[in-house]
């Protein structure tokens, strides 16, 4: 009786550990396919000198237009979708800011460049 009630309780703790590692490889997994999403975007330098992260020429598409992303927010492993005018990009999230152009320049002069 005594062995089967260790084997039991082994049994048991074995079940709890194959749970455990189940979950931790579902974590892991989705971790995983949050980060590889970041894996479609390239870092690029605005004209004046600030970054963002663009979406690679490969993965435009109808659905999906070009866009940028905050650098900043992607380190914190937030996806965060940056709004452009006609000087700057700007992050809704963490408000971080890149200049495209000098201010005072409008969309008409950058259209022409």
């Amino acid at each position: 009786m005594d062995k089967l009630t260790t084997a039991q309780s082994g049994l048991f703790e074995m079940q709890h550990q194959y749970q455990q590692l189940i979950e931790e490889n579902q974590r892991l997994q989705q971790a995983l396919e949050k980060e590889a999403r970041f894996d479609r975007y390239r870092k690029e330098e605005t004209p004046q000198g600030d970054w963002v992260l663009s979406l690679k020429e490969d993965f435009v598409t109808p659905d999906e237009p070009p866009h940028s992303i905050c650098p900043l927010c992607r380190e914190e492993g937030r996806y965060s979708l940056m709004s452009r005018n006609s000087s700057t990009y700007r992050c809704g999230f963490c408000k971080y800011v890149a200049k495209y152009a000098p201010s005072g320049i409008s969309d008409e002069v950058l259209r022409k460049a």
